[in-house]
């Protein structure tokens, strides 16, 4: 019975987060900002291909499959890392909020459905529009980029939206609900919503690309770590089509220490970790509060 009772909470939550326009208004955002860092790349990206045409027909399709590759994901990264931090918590941030006001939240305790249970089937509901809507713009902007820029790696293309951009979605979706559960009052929901969009702004500025960025996929020095693995794997197969090149691993491979990070992209679980330890926590605080709100 409780875990049905989730599920209903899961489905209401998920038609209302719809309905109001809201995450419908992200998902319009992110692919009409993802448009048009694409169509900005596109002529930078056909000129490094142009220039590299004199190296043979195939030379040339295999340069121009990584740079397609490498300029989706420069695209990529920083319109959704900016409207996850500064969007996202707005747009989920009434989600418990809004029962106290509407009295539903009374009819649910009637049910004898525990806090805890409530929250997690909040929880769900957010993490599962979220993810509806990051998989339609994936997989419209995907179609997108590859009639700009042409075609691109697709393994790489899924492994920076299922390893970077849904773990930061998650992240950023699930912290503002229920950071602003515990808030008493839509003008604290709002207070809540700025704050952790302020403290996300934060991280992002305080980035140093040292193993004390691993604290919190707010600061996606992480991220930046799986581009550049990317870009430099793509890159040695590149040069590996190149006339006279063995399939031996190239010199010259990048030099994270020239760049100043410290972070490899072996160390993005432990980011990921340690992002899903604060919701936990932050989960913790929100149902101790409701608890006692509700006893008193």
């Amino acid at each position: 019975m409780s875990a049905a009772r989730v599920a209903g909470i899961v489905r209401y939550e998920g038609r209302m987060l719809w309905r109001r326009r809201g995450l419908l208004a992200f998902t319009v955002v992110a692919l009409a900002g993802l448009a048009l860092a694409a169509f900005a790349w596109a002529p930078s990206a056909r000129g490094a291909v142009g220039e590299s045409a004199e190296l043979g027909t195939g030379v040339s399709a295999q340069l121009a499959r990584g740079a397609a590759s490498v300029t989706v994901m420069m695209e990529t990264w920083p319109v959704l890392a900016l409207l996850l931090m500064l969007g996202m918590p707005s747009i989920v941030a009434d989600v418990v909020p809004r029962d106290r006001q509407l009295v539903v939240r009374e009819l649910i305790d009637s049910t004898g459905l525990g806090v805890g249970l409530y929250l997690a089937g909040k929880l769900l509901a957010v993490w599962r529009s979220v993810l509806v809507s990051l998989a339609v713009v994936a997989l419209l902007f995907g179609v997108a980029a590859c009639r700009i820029h042409g075609p691109f790696d697709l393994e790489v293309y899924l492994t920076m939206w299922s390893v970077g951009v849904a773990p930061l979605a998650l992240f950023t979706s699930g912290m503002s609900t229920l950071l602003a559960a515990a808030q008493p009052s839509r003008r604290r929901t709002l207070f809540a919503s700025v704050a952790f969009s302020v403290y996300c702004v934060a991280m992002l500025v305080t980035t140093t690309g040292t193993r004390q960025d691993v604290v919190s996929l707010a600061r996606p020095t992480a991220l930046i770590a799986l581009q550049l693995e990317q870009t430099e794997r793509m890159a040695e197969e590149a040069m590996r089509a190149l006339p006279g090149a063995g399939s031996e691993p190239l010199d010259g491979a990048l030099d994270w220490s020239l760049l100043s990070l410290q972070l490899s992209p072996a160390q993005i679980p432990l980011t990921i970790g340690l992002a899903a330890a604060q919701v936990g926590l932050v989960w913790l605080a929100a149902w101790a509060w409701m608890r006692r709100s509700q006893r008193q």
